[in-house]
């Protein structure tokens, strides 16, 4: 007996099936991305030729075993990989991803994009396979390096030190041949700095006419990709250059004129000229305003040097006619009278007369103290011959007094002349009115210079302070980490360090607020409106804060209605203005108090202490979201300047709250950008109330709003062998944790001071082996501290170790002075503060 079966249904799904996986994997490679397999019941993976060749394997040195993919992947990235495979086994996500580092045939490291899904599970919900690529994205994150690399290598240089720095940088961040900062002047492009080939290049002029740069000075930025020498062939730079590509972008001064340009050329099309652009956008603003402020400098001193040269030119004029006077009274420029010794005026000039308003005879037989009535001239005890014996033959400034009683300024001279046996005083002054007021400008133009000089210098002290502080913590706390200080990571910990991550972030922002500032105030920040709830933005901002308000025990309350619309706005700007006033509210608030933050839609109402104007574009509904303290409060005299960049109503070195003077200001322009409106409310010693109104934009009112819903952030807190004991003199909590806790595991004993006066009382009983000093403290700062150390014959050889965030020029230099050992820039690698500690301690005190 036989049996036979139509299969030909089977059959053409068989074929269809291999047809179509062979669509999808040469879809795949064909992107450049490797491809993998995952058969999770026999735990065996099929990796594709070019996943292989992409770590430099041929396609038989791999084997097909999950060990040939987990041995690869680096072991810090390799536990929260395998988490993230696990949410995906667990349907958590829709896809499994992850950025890891993976090792390559010759022991170097690729960074990987490494994404998949399960595409079989078993009735269980349980994983049966799996399939995924690998992408290859060490390109992005060298550019994310260079990138950070960029600003960090140009955050402290300032003026004309500035542009050499910066076009070295960008020309290694961006990876192009040449990076070039150009002046305009009469028509002409000047080179303020040009790196190229990895050297200084040769500086030339030209008329701006015909060059690309010219091209971008017309239209703002000007892009050619390739073939830039034939665009413009009448331009020999561009041939001597081997330029291939050329991306440049105008500079504005902050009347809207062009004054320069910036620009990159290659050898060969630009790479990520989209990126490019954005970092040039964002530099260029820096440029042009260090530009005109380079400019308005040199305008000032060509000034302050003409009015001293009229002011020398007119006293060489007077000392030349004094000494080749002839003719004391025919046609002398200068007003002169003769006295006798007494001080009766004798004779006098025709000049004389006109500038004191008498005619010949009213000055002839006055007393001279009548015209020069100076306590000097008229003293009890000494006559009018004696008193012009001392000032014989000198040049002064001093005041005459006319007939109307008017006071003007002149510049005299004496002399005695014997005339037959008498002395006869020749007195010779002219009026200086022109040259006061001359010196009184050039006062004024200096003091302003002074002024600003200090604001700018005060500013970047801050700043660096403000930087640098938190990212000695965030940094030390992650290498302590890393060496194992605190222990092998768990998944609770992974999260802290997600969250450090988040709070580096945040600090690296402040570097973003001052080009911010520069972007709104050239008129170059644009926004992206799109349709945003709120409530996860109030959420998300206030994640920022957590952290800071549960260390002092402050409350953070929400009050976010259920049915709050979405409204268009820039997420990340508005995001960027509720940090800032969560961590004023946060800063300004103390131990113990509330912070809350509420939003609704409500009608327009004028708000007073508004820095910013009204909505252009009036709606009768608008958003408002309001954070509400229980702080010191703000005086009503300081709202008006509250508003104002680079502006704080404490800038001593030792003031109660940091800041940087931008965040404020920051808020202002973005609520501006987005036609709303910033205001405050605030009462000393009870609190402030700062409120956010943005246009809603819809002529009828929203659906009546759920109950509020109130929510409150519970406190909450967590919690060696000795050798040498370290006094650490700091007032910042989060970096006394982590050095502290890092020396503490080297074996070191610690002693905590918080600032200067308590540091002084400890060491009246204790003796350490060695000070780290903080310098911006409160009360006492660093400065006075160590200065005070070495007076005393206690503890003059204690060495000390500065540890400080203000990295002004000079700064290591007035600290050395003062008395310091040594002296580190905060964030410092904590393996150069052990190793620094042990070159100042001997071999005994240091932990084995």
């Amino acid at each position: 007996m036989s049996m036979a079966a139509d299969i030909t249904q089977h059959r053409r799904a068989e074929l269809a099936l291999q047809e179509s996986e062979a669509r999808w994997q040469f879809a795949l490679e064909g992107s450049g991305d490797g491809i993998w397999d995952w058969d999770l019941q026999t735990n065996t993976v099929f990796f594709s030729p070019q996943w292989k060749s992409m770590l430099g394997f041929t396609d038989t040195e791999i084997g097909n075993s999950l060990d040939e993919w987990d041995s690869r992947v680096h072991p810090d990235d390799k536990e929260q990989c395998y988490a993230n495979l696990n949410r995906h086994f667990l349907s958590e996500t829709q896809v499994y991803q992850h950025e890891h580092r993976f090792r390559c045939k010759d022991g170097s490291y690729k960074w990987i994009l490494d994404r998949g899904k399960v595409i079989k599970r078993n009735q269980a919900g349980q994983p049966l396979r799996m399939i995924g690529t690998h992408t290859d994205i060490s390109d992005r994150k060298r550019a994310e390096a260079q990138l950070q690399n960029l600003i960090a290598g140009t955050a402290a240089a300032t003026g004309r030190d500035f542009f050499p720095v910066l076009v070295q940088h960008l020309a290694e961040a961006l990876d192009v041949t040449y990076a070039v900062i150009l002046e305009l002047e009469q028509g002409q492009l000047h080179p303020l700095a040009f790196w190229g080939k990895d050297d200084w290049q040769f500086t030339y002029s030209h008329d701006s006419d015909p060059t690309p740069c010219e091209r971008s000075l017309e239209v703002g930025l000007y892009y050619c990709e390739s073939g830039v020498q034939q665009a413009f062939p009448h331009n020999p730079d561009l041939v001597a250059l081997e330029a291939e590509a050329y991306l440049g972008i105008a500079l504005y001064n902050s009347q809207g004129e062009a004054i320069g340009n910036l620009c990159i050329l290659d050898h060969q099309p630009i790479r990520a000229p989209q990126r490019a652009e954005q970092i040039l956008r964002v530099f260029a603003a820096r440029v042009a305003a260090e530009l005109e402020r380079q400019r308005a400098r040199t305008a000032l001193e060509q000034l302050n040097q003409a009015l001293e040269t009229k002011v020398a030119e007119r006293t060489a004029r007077l000392q030349e006619r004094e000494a080749h006077y002839r003719g004391l009274m025919a046609g002398a420029g200068d007003g002169i009278l003769l006295c006798d010794r007494h001080g009766t005026v004798l004779e006098v000039n025709r000049k004389a007369t006109e500038l004191l308003g008498y005619n010949q005879d009213e000055l002839e037989g006055i007393k001279f103290q009548q015209l020069c009535p100076i306590e000097a001239w008229s003293a009890p005890n000494e006559g009018f011959e004696q008193r012009v014996m001392q000032l014989s033959c000198q040049v002064n400034d001093s005041e005459f007094i006319t007939k109307n009683g008017q006071h003007i300024p002149i510049s005299i001279s004496t002399s005695v002349i014997e005339t037959q046996g008498e002395p006869i005083i020749q007195t010779i002054f002219r009026d200086i009115s022109d040259r006061k007021q001359a010196e009184a400008m050039l006062q004024q133009t200096n003091a302003e210079l002074m002024r600003a000089t200090r604001l700018k210098d005060e500013f970047l002290a801050n700043m660096s302070h403000e930087l640098r502080t938190p990212l000695n913590a965030i940094l030390g706390m992650t290498e302590g980490l890393q060496e194992g200080v605190f222990g092998a990571i768990s998944p609770k910990q992974t999260k802290a360090l997600q969250t450090i991550e988040q709070a580096g972030q945040h600090l690296l922002q402040l570097i973003t607020d001052i080009l911010d500032v520069a972007k709104i105030e050239a008129g170059q920040m644009t926004l992206e409106l799109v349709p945003t709830a709120i409530a996860p933005l109030c959420n998300t901002s206030l994640t920022f804060v957590k952290q800071q308000a549960l260390k002092k025990q402050i409350q953070l309350d929400t009050r976010l209605p259920n049915d709050l619309p979405k409204v268009d706005l820039d997420e990340r700007r508005i995001r960027q203005v509720l940090i800032n006033l969560l961590n004023n509210a946060v800063k300004f608030t103390p131990a113990g108090g509330c912070i809350t933050l509420a939003a609704h839609i409500g009608r327009n109402e004028a708000f007073p202490h508004s820095p910013t104007p009204p909505l252009s574009h009036f709606s009768p509904y608008s958003l408002q979201i309001s954070i509400t303290d229980t702080g010191i409060g703000i005086p009503p005299e300081h709202l008006d300047r509250l508003f104002q960049p680079f502006v704080q109503i404490d800038g001593a070195l030792n003031r109660q709250y940091t800041g940087t003077g931008l965040g404020l200001a920051l808020v202002k322009r973005i609520m501006e950008l987005h036609q709303g409106t910033v205001t405050v409310n605030s009462e000393v010693g009870v609190g402030s109330c700062f409120t956010i109104t943005l246009p809603y934009g819809e002529s009828d009112p929203p659906a009546k709003m759920q109950p509020d819903i109130w929510e409150t952030v519970e406190d909450s807190a967590s919690s060696g062998h000795e050798t040498a004991t370290v006094l650490m003199v700091e007032d910042n909590d989060a970096d006394v944790c982590t050095v502290s806790s890092y020396l503490q595991a080297r074996g070191y004993q610690i002693l905590v001071a918080n600032d200067g006066k308590e540091a002084l009382a400890l060491l009246q009983n204790q003796q350490p082996d060695l000070i780290l000093m903080d310098i911006q403290m409160p009360d006492k700062d660093g400065l006075e501290t160590i200065q005070y150390i070495r007076r005393n014959r206690a503890t003059v050889n204690i060495p000390i170790i500065a540890l400080t965030a203000l990295v002004m020029k000079g700064d290591r230099d007035r600290y050395l002075a003062a008395g310091a050992n040594e002296y580190l820039s905060k964030p410092v690698k904590l393996r150069q503060l052990a190793s620094a500690i042990q070159q100042h301690l001997s071999p005994s005190q240091c932990p084995r």
